[in-house]
């Protein structure tokens, strides 16, 4: 959490400074952002186990909204609040036991700061941390050991993830206050989503793997997103020579 913070701090006096130094106008924007893609729980043990054959293919969505600050025409920050659903599922056959699936969906709310770079051709870069923050875990069984099964304190609630996305600028209004964003981009947690890496999220009353080496279980992601972006206001000279904030109306 305190690396977050400071990454985040760093980025914003960074650009701050950047600013200033050119003496640019600081354009707000605030968006509307919707993304969907693929997930994938990576961890090497579990990857090589012959008992368990990973879904690589796996419904990831997330809705929300941003806070922006342009520096100029091309570089900015923008702070960004998602809710976030993502899932993994598993094909287990136990040396003993019928093949079942194993169903997990992970519901958290990620925050990001990230810096953004956009080009006079409208081609856009985004890079930043994101601290995802997991609001409930369910995992089931199918059959024919159907259940549902509670394992909540084998998780870490608070994650760290890295961030990075390109895309281009699909639709802008004549006067420029309104764009349409199209873009991917993906992410790479950096944390373990496991309390104690001895636990494993594959095991139940059915299929409790022993691993010699333990490994991190991390997510990545990989989302196509729209984003709808207006820009509502800019701190820079106003019509009497001063410089002052500025809203539109």
């Amino acid at each position: 959490m305190k690396r977050f913070v400071l990454i985040s701090l760093l980025i914003i006096f960074a650009f701050s400074a950047s600013s200033q130094k050119r003496n640019t106008a600081k354009w707000i924007s605030a968006s509307l952002i919707a993304e969907g893609g693929n997930s994938i729980l990576f961890n090497y043990a579990i990857q090589h186990d012959d008992n368990i054959a990973t879904n690589f293919i796996n419904t990831n969505y997330a809705y929300g909204g941003t806070l922006g600050f342009t520096f100029g025409n091309d570089l900015g920050i923008r702070v960004e609040g998602l809710q976030h659903t993502f899932h993994q599922s598993y094909h287990i056959t136990p040396p003993r036991g019928a093949t079942y699936v194993k169903r997990t969906k992970f519901e958290a709310i990620d925050v990001s700061v990230l810096l953004k770079y956009v080009s006079p051709a409208g081609v856009y870069f985004e890079i930043g941390p994101r601290l995802g923050m997991i609001q409930s875990i369910d995992i089931f069984n199918e059959s024919p050991y159907k259940e549902k099964i509670v394992q909540d304190s084998l998780y870490n609630t608070n994650t760290k993830s890295i961030v990075a996305g390109a895309g281009f600028v699909l639709y802008s209004s004549l006067d420029d206050k309104f764009r349409v964003n199209f873009g991917l981009r993906a992410s790479m947690a950096i944390d373990d989503l496991m309390v104690d890496k001895s636990k494993s999220i594959v095991q139940d009353d059915y299929y409790r793997p022993f691993y010699e080496n333990t490994y991190k279980t991390q997510l990545f992601t990989l989302t196509a997103k729209v984003e709808f972006v207006y820009f509502f206001g800019f701190y820079g000279k106003s019509g009497c020579g001063s410089r002052r904030w500025v809203f539109f109306r």
